[in-house]
Protein backbone atom coordinates (compact mmCIF):
# COMPACT_ATOMS: atom_id res chain seq x y z
CA UNK A 1 0.00 0.00 0.00
CA UNK A 2 2.72 1.88 0.92
CA UNK A 3 4.66 1.43 -2.57
CA UNK A 4 1.35 1.91 -4.63
CA UNK A 5 0.96 5.90 -2.62
CA UNK A 6 4.61 6.72 -3.55
CA UNK A 7 3.37 5.50 -7.36
CA UNK A 8 0.42 7.80 -7.14
CA UNK A 9 1.69 10.97 -5.33
CA UNK A 10 4.89 10.62 -7.82
CA UNK A 11 2.63 10.76 -10.74
CA UNK A 12 0.15 13.62 -9.54
CA UNK A 13 3.01 15.13 -8.41
CA UNK A 14 4.27 15.33 -11.84
CA UNK A 15 0.67 16.14 -13.42
CA UNK A 16 0.80 19.31 -11.66
CA UNK A 17 4.19 20.44 -12.52
CA UNK A 18 5.50 22.79 -15.75
CA UNK A 19 6.67 19.44 -17.95
CA UNK A 20 4.06 17.06 -19.72
CA UNK A 21 3.83 13.72 -18.35
CA UNK A 22 3.42 10.86 -20.93
CA UNK A 23 2.01 7.49 -20.47
CA UNK A 24 4.28 5.07 -22.77
CA UNK A 25 5.04 8.32 -24.70
CA UNK A 26 1.34 8.64 -26.14
CA UNK A 27 -0.71 10.12 -23.90
CA UNK A 28 -0.35 13.29 -21.81
CA UNK A 29 -2.03 13.60 -18.66
CA UNK A 30 -0.48 16.75 -17.67
CA UNK A 31 -3.33 18.95 -16.33
CA UNK A 32 -1.48 21.92 -15.53
CA UNK A 33 1.01 23.92 -13.50
CA UNK A 34 -0.60 24.06 -9.79
CA UNK A 35 2.10 24.58 -7.23
CA UNK A 36 0.16 24.43 -4.34
CA UNK A 37 -0.53 20.73 -5.40
CA UNK A 38 2.30 20.20 -6.71
CA UNK A 39 3.74 20.71 -2.83
CA UNK A 40 1.36 18.78 -1.33
CA UNK A 41 1.71 15.78 -3.44
CA UNK A 42 5.21 16.20 -3.14
CA UNK A 43 4.80 16.16 0.89
CA UNK A 44 3.05 12.85 0.80
CA UNK A 45 5.68 11.09 -1.99
CA UNK A 46 8.69 12.62 0.31
CA UNK A 47 7.15 11.51 3.75
CA UNK A 48 6.03 7.80 2.00
CA UNK A 49 9.43 7.08 0.83
CA UNK A 50 10.74 7.82 4.78
CA UNK A 51 8.21 5.47 6.23
CA UNK A 52 8.96 3.01 3.13
CA UNK A 53 12.67 3.15 4.06
CA UNK A 54 11.97 3.02 8.14
CA UNK A 55 10.07 -0.21 7.56
CA UNK A 56 12.82 -1.87 4.86
CA UNK A 57 14.92 -0.89 7.90
CA UNK A 58 12.98 -2.81 10.59
CA UNK A 59 12.49 -5.41 8.28
CA UNK A 60 16.37 -6.34 7.66
CA UNK A 61 17.23 -5.86 11.60
CA UNK A 62 14.48 -8.33 12.28
CA UNK A 63 15.69 -10.62 10.11
CA UNK A 64 19.60 -10.44 11.87
CA UNK A 65 18.13 -10.94 14.79
CA UNK A 66 16.12 -14.00 14.17
CA UNK A 67 19.19 -15.52 12.70
CA UNK A 68 21.88 -14.71 15.48
CA UNK A 69 20.27 -13.69 18.64
CA UNK A 70 17.27 -16.53 18.02
CA UNK A 71 19.56 -18.90 16.27
CA UNK A 72 16.79 -19.68 13.94
CA UNK A 73 18.41 -19.84 10.42
CA UNK A 74 16.24 -18.15 8.10
CA UNK A 75 19.14 -16.42 6.20
CA UNK A 76 20.38 -20.29 4.83
CA UNK A 77 16.62 -20.94 3.53
CA UNK A 78 16.68 -17.25 1.34
CA UNK A 79 19.05 -18.29 -0.34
Amino acid sequence: MLVALMVISGILQGVFFEQDVNIFGVLNITVGHNASLMLVFNWIHAVASKLLLVLIAIHVLAALKHQFIDKQPLLRRMF
